[in-house]
């Protein structure tokens, strides 16, 4: 747009000398006339800036799909631009069936309008897994249509996208390598380190209640923590992060919240026997805690 605005400017100054130079005005006037044509082009130009700044800072909403290694199939939600989603909210055509055989927009955030997907934020819904995939109900094409708006209230956005999990039919996942695995590993050993840390200050007859809970495979736990009152959110936190703490939260260490305002789920073993718990609450924000970063 700039270019045309320029182009205008220039068109507008070549007419306004010739209409001078033909005596239709005199120079002065031309000048006046050209003075405020500048001013208007220099209106249109803070307006584009203006409309360039918005475009850069929008938000960017993707629905695709993501298999894991252990070759299950999630639908994907990211919002990978650089500002805030607002009022988000999806079509689907036909409506695909989850993992459990539940049409998609009867469970979790898919049916309902999602008030804000701030940048970065990735939200997962699992699908099926994928050696069962071919006998799966339900289509294997559909269309997405996501529909949302940034911080302007006059900038609303729809993107389009076409899934086919046909293509993944007989696809063999690689497993992660020895690299890939070193990351958990790492967190592992600081997990395994906190454990031992609390041994040291707490006392033998304490062991059996407020140890952190790890799975048998000696992995993590995971907990859902449920508000239904100050915001409508199901959160996915790792046992150990310090808002979780086994299950107790921050307010009261001593017990587990289960009053009027919250609720925790769990322990649960995997990060999936957690998202479905927290699909399940009916909560328009599911998501992992953003400190912990369950996974």
């Amino acid at each position: 747009m700039m270019g045309w605005v320029l182009a205008v400017v220039l068109l507008l100054l070549v007419l306004t000398v010739g209409v001078a130079a033909l005596g239709h005005f005199t120079l002065v006037e031309a000048a006046s006339l050209f003075a405020v044509v500048s001013a208007f082009g220099a209106m249109l130009t803070a307006l584009q800036m203006r409309l360039d700044s918005i475009e850069r800072g929008r938000p960017v909403v993707v629905v695709d799909v993501e298999i894991t290694g252990s070759q299950l199939i999630h639908l994907r939600l990211r919002n990978i631009g650089r500002g805030l989603a607002r009022r988000v909210s999806f079509a689907f055509d036909p409506v695909p069936l989850d993992y459990q055989g539940r049409q998609i927009t009867t469970v979790g955030i898919w049916g309902k309008r999602i008030p804000v997907l701030g940048p970065g934020e990735e939200i997962r819904h699992l699908l099926a897994h994928g050696p069962r995939l071919r006998d799966a109900e339900g289509p294997k094409r559909f269309e997405v249509t996501a529909q949302y708006r940034g911080v302007s209230r006059w900038s609303p956005y729809s993107e389009h996208f076409e899934v086919d999990l046909e293509q993944y039919l007989g696809m063999t996942v690689p497993r992660k390598t020895l690299d890939e695995h070193l990351p958990e590993i790492v967190k592992a050993l600081r997990s395994l380190n906190d454990v031992a840390t609390v041994l040291q200050r707490i006392e033998l007859h304490h062991l059996s209640t407020d140890l952190p809970e790890i799975s048998a495979a000696g992995r993590q736990t995971y907990y859902v923590y449920e508000n239904w009152t100050a915001e409508d959110k199901a959160i996915i936190h790792f046992s150990d992060c310090g808002s979780c703490n086994d299950g107790r939260g921050i307010h009261d260490p001593g017990r587990k919240i289960d009053g009027k305002h919250g609720k925790w789920h769990g322990p649960f073993h995997t990060y999936e026997e957690a998202l479905e718990a927290a699909t399940r609450t009916g909560r328009e924000d599911v998501r992992g805690c953003k400190v912990c970063r369950p996974h």
